[in-house]
């Protein structure tokens, strides 16, 4: 298992022209799957239209052998627009009942939170139970604060 970072300081308000020359301070991560699609997705567009949330990044938990996921092709269309903003990852899952206890979820988890640039973290969970439990578990073991986490059962 890779070394996580734990992502722990507190934001500052500081003016628009500060944060953009200081680059981007804070990364949002929506994890979500089917059932929790369409809120995640109005969130994207909403934070997109925002100039100071520039790192977003959607992990999107599906059903192995299923038909498209939903709004993928919005979200395709949007990661066109917005390459350096949004990045999508679409992570497979063989079962419903438990969709993150697999390997490869950790694994993405992961690789999200040690690419991270930005000060800070947060973490929105939105889908079915079984789902927002076990992420929230992931992420408190990979040393996430239980502050950077936001989540809500679908």
């Amino acid at each position: 298992m890779q070394t996580v970072k734990n992502q722990t300081e507190s934001s500052t308000p500081t003016s628009g022209d500060e944060k953009r020359s200081a680059g981007p301070t804070l990364h949002l991560v929506y994890i979500t799957d089917n059932a929790g699609i369409g809120r995640v997705f109005e969130h994207l567009k909403s934070r997109l239209r925002e100039e100071q949330f520039n790192c977003l990044t959607l992990v999107y938990s599906i059903l192995e052998g299923s038909p498209d996921p939903l709004f993928s092709s919005e979200l395709e269309t949007i990661e066109r627009r917005f390459p350096a903003q949004l990045i999508t990852h679409y992570v497979p899952v063989k079962e419903l009942v438990f969709p993150c206890q697999s390997e490869s979820f950790q694994s993405q988890l992961e690789v999200i939170i040690n690419s991270n640039i930005c000060k800070n973290m947060q973490f929105m969970v939105h889908g079915e139970a079984s789902l927002v439990e076990v992420v929230v578990g992931r992420l408190t073991f990979l040393g996430v604060n239980a502050t950077q986490i936001h989540s809500q059962i679908l």
